[in-house]
């Protein structure tokens, strides 16, 4: 089976004597296997995401696919977004090393500032890159952590602590502007029980609950009487991939649409309904749907139930059914110029990482982990929480564990669970903190809320970074540590032996 693509990176970076990068120019290189399945469209996120959370007055992006002995590599949880982001992460390390400066330092001084453009040309709305990398490295305490690591390092031989603290801007959308539609369609039955159906794939992510959740809220039922259907194509044609972090933005929205015409619908019965009830007037912009029952907002004590007005909605023969249809507005890219509004919107979040290196056995372990993600307002808190952690022990195992070796006619070596290792629950740190930034935001999507799935894999690669900067105690007079990546324990043994 395809695997993600493995990149090659070439870059130039010029910057000011406060670290502040001037220009940039990078060749991002993917190493596509024997032919190009999606590597075309990964590669065009990678350089989509070269940038991350920085801003680059001038830059120059090149992406080429190349055919290599490789069986072909594939899609994987952030599409290319990981490899372009670590490029840059990488840079912006060397350049904090070249002028003595703190890692972090240089991060703050180059993020975006609300409206910069992208290279692509897009402004970069609502930034909060730099307000949550402040925020985290107050709460973390950031300087003392780093104060203890220097002492810990000079005290102990063998064992070497290092810290990373790296920000993520991921654009959400599919960067081709067609797949960026979705339908749905909700049936209330004359019970007021309600059958939905949309095109998102639910493959353990929790987007059957989400789309739910919101015909629910808008309905003003509860979960319970939503019976979500199969993925079937007879119901929902032309369904778009669920990919891209987009499954609940786009299913959630059509879903959204559906769900609204049926109130208006039933907003008609309830007046005549409420009318005879209160034996006074009343006016539709007044009925609410709030926990299963329907009032007038003067009057919440005297209410119908929700499925004795869909019952008589069913009398009167209101139509009890309705599809909704979504595109995603203002998306688009001129590939000839390399310009426009990819993104729907950005995700920005950031993580702290620290870890404890064994230069005896080049083995690395997590000790802390706090991760600050903003979420818009989510759609469901503990979903979200899910997500953020399982992504980035994807990341940490990608950056860390998970190397993908080959042998000279392109056959994989690491074919089993005895020779390719992820991580597992007995690598969890002993501190490990998720928060949700859970804020109103005017670019998000269905009910204000922001994409969770493949954002935080990019904390992940945070361990890389604080494994290098743990061997950085090795190294004199501002030596760059050559660290392979994934940082795996042979990857440690070698840079520890490059440094000596």
């Amino acid at each position: 089976t395809g695997k993600r693509h493995p990149y090659e990176s070439r870059y130039r970076v010029g910057f000011d004597g406060d670290g502040r990068i001037q220009a940039y120019e990078v060749e991002l290189n993917a190493n596509g296997g024997a032919y190009a399945d999606l590597s075309i469209a990964i590669l065009e996120r990678s350089m989509l995401h070269a940038d991350n959370a920085y801003y680059l007055p001038a830059a120059r992006i090149v992406g080429r696919a190349c055919r290599t002995n490789l069986p072909p590599n594939t899609a994987f949880r952030g599409f290319g977004a990981p490899q372009g982001i670590f490029v840059i992460e990488q840079v912006l390390d060397r350049i904090a090393l070249h002028l003595g400066l703190d890692p972090l330092e240089v991060r703050l001084r180059n993020a975006y500032a609300e409206g910069q453009p992208t290279p692509y040309g897009q402004p970069v709305e609502e930034a909060a890159a730099a307000e949550l990398m402040i925020r985290l490295r107050d709460e973390a305490g950031y300087e003392r952590l780093r104060a203890e690591n220097d002492a810990f390092n000079q005290t102990h031989r063998y064992l070497k602590r290092g810290l990373s603290l790296i920000p993520v801007k991921f654009g959400i959308s599919f960067t081709s502007a067609f797949l960026n539609q979705a339908s749905a369609l909700v049936w209330i039955y004359s019970d007021g029980t309600i059958s939905l159906s949309d095109g998102g794939i639910e493959m353990g992510q929790e987007v059957n609950t989400k789309v739910a959740q919101v015909v629910a809220r808008e309905l003003g039922v509860s979960l319970g009487r939503i019976r979500q259907e199969t993925a079937n194509t007879k119901r929902v044609a032309n369904a778009s991939p669920t990919a891209a972090s987009t499954g609940s933005d786009l299913n959630g929205c059509a879903a959204l649409l559906a769900a609204s015409q049926l109130k208006e619908r039933l907003r008609g019965v309830a007046v005549g309904l409420l009318r005879a009830k209160l034996g006074a007037e009343t006016e539709p912009a007044r009925v609410t749907f709030v926990g299963d029952r329907v009032y007038d907002s003067r009057h919440p004590e005297s209410s119908l139930d929700f499925a004795e007005l869909v019952h008589q909605a069913y009398m009167d023969r209101v139509d009890l059914g309705a599809h909704g249809y979504y595109a995603t507005p203002g998306v688009y890219f001129d590939r000839q110029v390399g310009q426009g509004n990819p993104f729907h919107y950005f995700v920005f979040g950031c993580a702290l990482v620290l870890v404890e290196v064994d230069l005896l056995s080049g083995q690395g372990r997590l000790l802390r982990v706090e991760i600050l993600h903003e979420t818009g307002q989510s759609l469901n808190p503990e979903i979200d929480r899910g997500q953020v952690a399982g992504a980035f022990f994807q990341g940490y195992g990608w950056s860390t564990f998970e190397e993908v070796a080959a042998n000279d006619r392109g056959q994989y070596l690491a074919i089993s669970p005895s020779t390719y290792k992820i991580p597992t629950y007995l690598d969890l740190p002993e501190a490990f903190r998720i928060e949700l930034v859970d804020r109103p935001r005017r670019c998000a999507s269905v009910f204000g809320s922001k994409a969770v799935g493949e954002p935080p894999l990019i904390y992940g690669e945070g361990a890389y970074f604080a494994i290098k900067d743990a061997l950085k105690s090795l190294a004199h007079s501002g030596r760059e540590v050559c660290l392979a990546m994934p940082a795996t324990p042979e990857a440690v043994l070698r840079a520890v032996d490059q440094l000596k």
